[in-house]
């Protein structure tokens, strides 16, 4: 359930989301959630924190509000050089997520070179209105197809710009940061008559994704389609358009964990695609002081149509290098990272800078170079250092391959057998390279002995070893097939000569020599010493099962290894949330038998997926979970799986057999996908008590089952019908259905009836607030309620509604459970609660929910438990603050406290309870305690 729709699906345009008038106020009242978004699109949200800000000039910007109809509401920004020549051209920047049209123009340098050169800089925002996180909305087709929404506003600007201002229509570009690259695809795909070209910048290829569950896997790990196939998507924007197609510039940091780098090579290969061009370079080079790799296409013409700029050791943002030199530009800030004058080379790209080349640096050429030092597959050089030079450029073979900063250098991952020249350039703090040396030439020998590498195919491909393309991983050099690209796979390579790789039979050792970073990224894949992977448990009734072990099982290790799958926890804890480490055991992933196919990890395209994890350092317990609503097995992850399995829990989890926001569409009567949730945990509870009892030849001692929101609900009805198979559960904020309400279908209707009055304000306001209290939103979270009418009610109601009752045809606001017929009464029956719990239950619910407010779903639950005469197996505390989502409380600190420390306590509360008959305290509301801070609510919650 909710936190359960990780804002998956935004509201229609139109219903859910108001737009504010063209050049008018948004019409929503107080403040929207600044900080989760509609993806989360946490594009900056996992980032490290940036260097401290080098201060920026305000830069003088003009709104424009008559622009044209502005179907997008979206606000247009204009910087006007003081000396704009007639026919100007027009660069059109879009901002990142969080960002704004005044932070881009102050730190992107785009303002610098627009004085210098002439040109008239648009920049678009986004309001809130739009997206709580003021992303521009590049996966919703209602705003990136052509003359539809955001995509339609941006074009206006540009038509706006070349008529008011005199501009030259047949030279607009447009370039954008994270979201604002997105749709800078977006635009250059749409309107490819408008702008001649783009550069995007830690982005997307169009139309990747056409909603926010695709989405989130278009950003990481990346969607790989072939060249055709992405082109493919380009021409469909607009089919009437033959070419000539935009140039293309593509920029992004090889340290990219938002926005993975992976999707600048799907960028390529959609645009060399368009050009008809090979994805292989023309020509490569290594620019700037910091060594940024240039690989460029050129068309027969001589153009350059597609560049890819990879900036070294760059995260998530736009590259700048703050300061007065010649190539410098920007000012730092977060997500204006110190790396590169980007914008410089995207003025070049776009040929706005009159054909201006670098200043050539003045070094003189250095000494004494020589070859000290060969092997198979490396040339070590050495030479004389030169005064002043801040760096060195080393060429091979005419091309530049480093930038080290002092001599000596090792140059590696040569072929045996093979000579080459080489020669060195000092470089000074502009990064403008001297004169080069005079040349030497090296020959590696060719009786090298052969290097062998054992991991998965994701561990491969990660460490350069092998390629991916449609799903599938090659084997660099012999381009052998290597299977399905994932982390389960395992292959050994043997590497001969250096950088060719062919499949090894048996009797193939793991180099000794692997660089840090890949053994590393194998490790994570292949078995530790010791480690018996070869004789794993068998997952009863399982019709697929792959065992991994691996060196950490918690998210520290799992997201690098490719076991995890970070999506799928996105919005359930706050950012701030420890992640515990040093969990090494054996991770089994597969599926159950089963027909639908909702569920993609792995390539797999099968439902009913699990996992399970068992650490070396066993404590003798089991812990079982389902995911919170439509998620997938590994929703549970950071909020639940680290910290049980650093307690030495074993642990396993379960899809419940169907997922996404299309989850209804599985079963053949109303209520089979929600009844299939209970048969898989069963399912899985059984199945992993019994690979418990293989792998460490002893059952558990103690079987708990936790979830929250879906899957509180499951451990409430496991704990009613299966209480043999569990000591205890843990509930966190569960969903309650029961037949004669309440449940969702009966609270969340009047929410969106009563919402929309009272959010225009004017004399019916008071009393639509009334009525939402009545309806049980408790009064003290109205500053919950725009994001949730937002992203949640709408969405949730719908999906339940279309599961239980598909019948229904009118409006969701006017939906009453209370008169539909009697089937529909018959069918959450197939899946109420009763109360009748036969183990002990710990509910925490907190008193800020209003996706599930407390007062229709924990506090009735409660009283059902009491009626049943089980209250002396339950405890419920409601905690003070908390709300559904604790990701939304980084976005209103201070008004929200985070619920998972207060889960944890409670489920020590169960161990106490199960293990030593220790009855917890009476269930209470749990107050905030008074002067504690956000590091203190989130350390601990005292029941």
């Amino acid at each position: 359930m909710p936190p359960s729709f990780p804002p998956r699906t935004p509201p229609a345009r139109g219903t859910a989301v108001r737009r504010a008038p063209v050049g008018g106020a948004a019409p929503r009242p107080g403040r929207l959630v600044a900080a989760l978004l509609v993806l989360l699109l946490a594009f900056g949200a996992v980032l490290t924190a940036p260097a401290p800000a080098a201060r920026a000039a305000a830069m003088g910007l003009t709104r424009v509000t008559a622009f044209g109809a502005n179907p997008g509401a979206l606000a247009m920004y204009v910087y006007r050089p003081a000396s704009l020549p007639a026919g100007a051209p027009v660069v059109v920047a879009l901002h990142g997520c969080t960002q704004s049209a005044q932070a881009y123009a102050d730190h992107s340098g785009l303002a610098e070179f627009a004085d210098r050169h002439g040109f008239l800089l648009v920049l678009a925002e986004q309001p809130a209105a739009n997206n709580a996180n003021r992303c521009f909305n590049w996966f919703q087709p209602s705003d990136s197809r052509r003359g539809q929404g955001e995509a339609a506003s941006i074009r206006q600007m540009a038509a706006h710009a070349v008529s008011a201002y005199g501009a030259d229509a047949r030279r607009v570009h447009v370039t954008g940061l994270s979201a604002g690259g997105a749709m800078t695809s977006v635009m250059l795909a749409a309107y490819p008559d408008v702008f001649a070209s783009g550069a995007v910048v830690a982005g997307l290829p169009y139309d990747c994704a056409r909603d926010v569950a695709a989405a989130y896997t278009c950003m990481n790990p990346g969607v790989d389609l072939t060249p055709a196939q992405w082109a493919q998507r380009v021409r469909d924007a607009y089919p009437s358009w033959a070419g000539p197609w935009p140039r293309v510039a593509i920029w992004h940091g090889d340290r990219d964990t938002t926005v993975v780098p992976r999707n600048a090579d799907e960028l390529r290969d959609q645009w060399t695609a368009l050009h008809r061009l090979p994805q292989t370079p023309s020509r490569t080079a290594l620019i700037g002081a910091n060594a940024t790799r240039q690989e460029q296409y050129v068309a027969p013409d001589g153009s350059v149509a597609v560049e890819v700029d990879r900036v070294p050791g760059m995260g998530h943002g736009t590259p700048v290098d703050p300061g007065t030199g010649p190539g410098q530009c920007g000012a730092t800030a977060a997500y204006f990272l110190d790396s590169i004058c980007s914008s410089r080379w995207i003025v070049g790209f776009f040929g706005l800078d009159g054909g201006e080349d670098p200043e050539p640096g003045t070094l003189p050429a250095p000494t004494g170079l020589v070859a000290t030092g060969v092997t198979g597959s490396t040339v070590t050089l050495d030479w004389a250092a030169v005064g002043g030079a801040a760096g060195y450029t080393v060429h091979r073979d005419g091309t530049a391959v480093a930038t080290p900063a002092a001599p000596p250098f090792t140059d590696t991952g040569l072929a045996p057998g093979s000579t080459y020249t080489y020669a060195v350039a000092a470089r000074d703090g502009d990064g403008r390279p001297g004169a080069l040396s005079a040349a030497v030439t090296a020959r590696t020998p060719s009786d090298v002995p052969v290097a062998c590498w054992t991991g998965s195919n994701y561990a491969h491909v990660r460490a350069g070893r092998a390629t991916t393309s449609g799903g599938l991983t090659y084997a660099k050099g012999s381009n052998q097939a290597m299977g399905l690209y994932n982390a389960f796979v395992t292959h050994t390579l043997r590497e001969s000569p250096a950088g060719h790789f062919t499949l090894a039979g048996d009797g193939c050792t793991v180099s000794a020599a692997a660089t840090p970073a890949t053994a590393a990224t194998a490790a994570a894949s292949v078995p530790r010493p010791g480690d018996d992977c070869r004789r794993p448990p068998r997952v009863p009734g399982a019709a697929h099962q792959e065992v991994t072990c691996l060196e950490e099982l918690t998210t520290a290790g799992t997201v690098a290894s490719g076991h995890t799958d970070p999506a799928d926890w996105a919005g359930l804890t706050p950012k701030d949330l420890p992640t515990p480490r040093g969990v090494p055991g054996v991770q089994i992933d597969g599926y159950f038998p089963d027909t639908s196919t909702t569920n993609t990890n792995h390539g797999w395209r099968h439902d009913a997926q699990f996992v399970i994890r068992l650490p070396d350092r066993w404590n003798g317990g089991l812990v079982v979970s389902g995911t919170p609503g439509n998620r997938e097995q590994y929703a549970n992850d950071r909020a639940i799986g680290d910290w049980v399995l650093s307690r030495g829990y074993a642990f396993a989890a379960t899809d419940k057999g169907n997922t996404g926001t299309s989850f209804q569409s599985d079963g053949r009567v109303p209520g089979d996908a929600v009844a299939e949730w209970n048969s898989r945990l069963t399912q899985l509870t059984r199945a992993a008590r019994a690979v418990v009892a293989q792998h460490y030849h002893r059952p558990p001692a103690r079987t708990l089952a936790t979830g929250m929101s879906n899957g509180g609900y499951l451990v409430r009805w496991q704990l009613e019908n299966h209480p043999e198979l569990y000591d205890g559960g843990v509930d966190w904020e569960g969903t309650l259905w029961r037949g004669e309400g309440p449940h969702l279908l009966t609270f969340l209707p009047p929410a969106l009836r009563h919402y929309p009055v009272y959010e225009a304000g004017g004399p019916g306001a008071g009393a639509a607030r009334a009525a939402m209290h009545a309806a049980g939103y408790p009064a003290g979270s109205e500053f919950l309620w725009p994001y949730h009418h937002t992203y949640y009610w709408g969405l949730t109601q719908r999906v339940y509604r279309e599961e239980l009752d598909p019948g229904y045809a009118g409006a969701d606001a006017d939906y009453d459970y209370a008169a539909r017929p009697a089937p529909v009464r018959a069918a959450v029956d197939r899946i109420a609660l009763t109360g009748r719990i036969g183990k002990p239950l710990i509910t925490v619910h907190g008193t800020l929910d209003v996706l599930l407010p407390a007062a229709r779903s924990s506090d009735v639950y409660a009283r059902m438990v009491r009626e049943a005469g089980r209250g002396g197996l339950h405890r419920y505390f409601r905690i003070e603050g908390g709300t559904h989502t604790d990701a939304l409380v980084d976005a209103f600190p201070g008004r929200l406290r985070p619920l998972v420390p207060c889960h944890r306590s409670a489920f020590t509360a169960l161990e106490r309870w199960v293990e030593r008959g220790q009855r917890p305290p009476a269930g209470r509301t749990v107050p905030v305690p008074p002067g504690a801070d956000a590091a203190a609510l989130l350390s601990g919650c005292r029941l």
